[in-house]
C-alpha cells in the first residue's frame, strides 16, 4: 500500500464539519459538487461504520458513473471518518485499492484542521504521480467551506 497525506485548514467550525462530513453526506454532496454528483444513496446501514454508500456522477464526468464506498473508520468522539471505494470511481481509474480517511481537530474560533490520508494500490500498468490522490479530496473540501460558509441559517 502506498500513502499520500496533506493538512488543510478551513474556515468552519469542526461541529458544523463533522456534522457535514458524516450524517449529512448524502443530501449535501449534491450540493457542494452540483455538476459532477448527481445523487447520493445510503445502501446499507445507517451513516455509520459499516454502512455502504453510492454516488452516481452525471453522464459528462469522464470515464466513471458511480462509486460505491464503505465507512471503514467512524469514530464521533475522535472526529475521524474513512471511506473505501469498493467499486467505481478511483478503481476505474487505474487503482486496485483505494481508501481515504480524515480526522479533524479544531484549532481556533470557527477553524478546523483537517488531516487527510490516502492509502491505496495501483493496478500494475498504471503510473501514479504521488500526490495525484489528494486532488479530488482537495476539490471537495474547498466546495464544501464554501457551501457551509455561504449556507443559509
Amino acid at each position: 500500500m502506498k500513502e499520500d497525506t496533506a493538512q488543510v485548514k478551513v474556515a468552519v467550525p469542526i461541529k458544523d464539519l463533522w456534522k457535514a462530513m458524516s450524517s449529512d453526506i448524502r443530501h449535501i454532496t449534491t450540493k457542494i459538487l452540483p455538476d459532477i454528483v448527481e445523487e447520493v444513496e445510503l445502501l446499507e446501514g445507517d451513516g455509520g461504520l459499516g454502512s455502504i454508500l453510492v454516488f452516481r456522477f452525471f453522464p459528462h464526468v469522464p470515464k466513471v458513473s458511480f462509486q460505491r464506498e464503505k465507512i471503514v473508520e467512524f469514530d464521533e468522539s475522535l472526529h475521524q471518518i474513512a471511506l473505501e471505494i469498493l467499486e467505481g470511481g478511483h478503481l476505474d481509474h487505474g487503482f486496485s485499492s483505494y481508501t481515504t480517511g480524515f480526522k479533524l481537530t479544531a484549532v481556533g474560533e470557527g477553524e478546523t484542521l483537517i488531516d487527510v490520508k490516502v492509502l491505496y494500490e495501483t493496478k500494475p500498468d498504471y503510473t501514479h504521480i504521488p500526490g495525484d490522490t489528494i486532488k479530488a479530496t482537495f476539490l471537495y473540501i474547498k466546495n464544501l467551506e464554501n457551501y457551509l460558509l455561504n449556507a443559509p441559517s
